[in-house]
């Protein structure tokens, strides 16, 4: 059955993805995303979870490094039955965290900008249709995005400069 959340998914990786309600393979995660065998995308979050953030960040993993991914059967274990990665593979990772966290933040913030123009039971239903729209975006709406996203990535800079 696919859920709101295949769909707000489909959206925004542009592939077909399954996404499970359950706690992730890997041992004290929050969600996770994988690729299987056959090529197929999977995404879990633990329903303990703030739901929408872990799905954004895990919707941006299968976005922008799918096709680096490593085919496995890990998504095929239960769930907290894999050791966490190790400090030394989280630092090797950094760039694809800090990838995934900005292409969420763009998301959560337009989904909680827009989700009020939907119909849902509550507001976790209502952003994800806010997402199931983003590639489908009016005009006005795509310009003021694009000029938040170009304000976040200015204070990103700007922050970063600070931090040195």
């Amino acid at each position: 059955m696919t859920t709101i959340f295949d769909k707000a998914a489909l959206n925004l990786c542009k592939r077909s993805v399954t996404v499970r309600l359950q706690p992730p393979v890997w041992a004290l995660a929050s969600g996770a995303a994988y690729k299987t065998r056959t090529g197929a995308a999977v995404i879990d979050l633990d329903p303990g979870a703030d739901l929408f953030k872990t799905f954004c960040h895990e919707a941006a993993h299968i976005r922008c490094q799918f096709g680096r991914m490593t085919p496995s059967d890990a998504w095929k274990a239960l769930p907290g039955s894999l050791p966490r990665a190790s400090a030394a593979a989280v630092k090797a990772n950094l760039a694809a965290e800090s990838q995934a966290d900005r292409f969420a933040s763009i998301w959560e913030n337009y989904a909680l900008r827009y989700a009020a123009r939907y119909q849902a039971n509550n507001a976790l239903e209502r952003r994800l249709k806010a997402l199931e729209a983003w590639p489908k975006l009016d005009v006005e709406s795509a310009l003021e995005l694009a000029e938040y996203q170009r304000q976040l990535e200015a204070a990103k800079s700007a922050a970063a400069r600070i931090g040195r």
